[in-house]
Formats: structure tokens, C-alpha cells, sequence
């Protein structure tokens, strides 16, 4: 077997940071879409959600936690089922961008004010967050560098088949629009 060296960013990290980000502006009662269970990089970004809150001394209240798809859809009618049972909570961190803005159009519809009634905030910091109205704050995934750093390991292990590349784990950073 060939040893191949995985490129990954630090899911538990990001999620920390956009729930962070909402307890700074004040927000205690943060929902998490989150996304697909069977998936590391979900279960990574709930337990970072969780552990933001926690470390606030907050309790995550399970009705807060909402699973599904990566999709806009799954996003939308999650948020369109938590609106019409009663949604009390006034910040949202999304597994992704296209749940975030399906969440954000769900609000929208609903006359809901983002981010004055519900503040978001997604992940992955794809184009469609720059494109929206108002612009989804969100956490940069660095894909481009990914990308670039994965394409170099690989070249270095072909170059070199006895060598064993090291995993390398990105760091993401908080972009801060205006959903937030």
C-alpha cells in the first residue's frame, strides 16, 4: 500500500470560530444545522459547535441541532420547519454555505430579518456567500491552498516513493459580512 498524504482543514477549529464570532455579538441561543452525520467533517464541525458553547457555559439544547444534506434545499426547509414550530433562537451557524443560504432565503421569506432576527453564519466561504444580499459571513475553508499543497505532496511522494509525507491540517479563518 501507498502511503498518500491528506490535506484537510480543521473543521472543529472553524466551527469554533463562527460560534465564537456570534457569542461576541452578544447571541446565547446559537442553532447548528449541521450536516450530513455519516460524514468526519460534520461530526468535526458539530463537535466544535458544541465545544464553543460549552466553554461559554452554555448548554447545547439538542432542539438546536439539526442534521441533513448539503444543499440549499435541506437548508431552506429545516429553517422553514424550525420557523413554524416557534425558532427562539437568534443566531444560526450552518454546516455550509448552501445551507446557510437556503436558512437565509427561508428567513427572508418569512420576513425574517438577517442578521436583526437571526443572525448566520456558514462554512466553506464559497463564491455563492459573496453573491447573496446581505453577504454571508462564513468560514474560509483555503481550498485554492489545499489544492496547491496536496498537488506538491503528491509530486514529492512520486518523486521519492520510499518517503512518508506528513498529513497536513489547515487552519481556517472567519469572514465577517454582513449576516452577522
Amino acid at each position: 500500500g501507498w502511503a498518500v498524504p491528506c490535506v484537510s482543514t480543521d473543521n472543529r477549529a472553524g466551527a469554533r470560530l463562527a460560534v465564537e464570532h456570534l457569542l461576541a455579538r452578544g447571541h446565547r441561543r446559537i442553532a447548528h444545522l449541521g450536516g450530513p452525520t455519516e460524514l468526519a467533517s460534520s461530526a468535526d464541525r458539530h463537535d466544535g459547535y458544541d465545544a464553543a458553547l460549552r466553554a461559554a457555559g452554555i448548554e447545547p439544547d439538542p432542539a438546536w441541532y439539526l442534521p441533513g444534506p448539503f444543499r440549499f434545499e435541506s437548508g431552506y426547509e429545516r429553517m422553514l420547519r424550525w420557523i413554524e414550530a416557534g425558532f427562539n433562537c437568534t443566531a444560526l451557524f450552518a454546516a455550509d454555505d448552501l445551507i446557510a443560504v437556503g436558512a437565509l432565503q427561508a428567513c427572508q421569506d418569512r420576513g425574517w430579518a438577517v442578521p436583526d432576527r437571526v443572525a448566520i453564519v456558514g462554512f466553506d466561504d464559497v463564491l455563492l456567500a459573496r453573491l447573496v444580499r446581505p453577504r454571508l459571513t462564513t468560514v474560509l475553508q483555503p481550498a485554492y491552498q489545499a489544492g496547491m499543497l496536496a498537488w506538491r505532496l503528491l509530486a514529492e511522494r512520486m518523486a521519492d516513493p520510499a518517503a512518508h509525507p506528513a498529513d497536513v491540517v489547515l487552519e481556517p479563518r472567519l469572514v465577517v459580512r454582513e449576516t452577522t
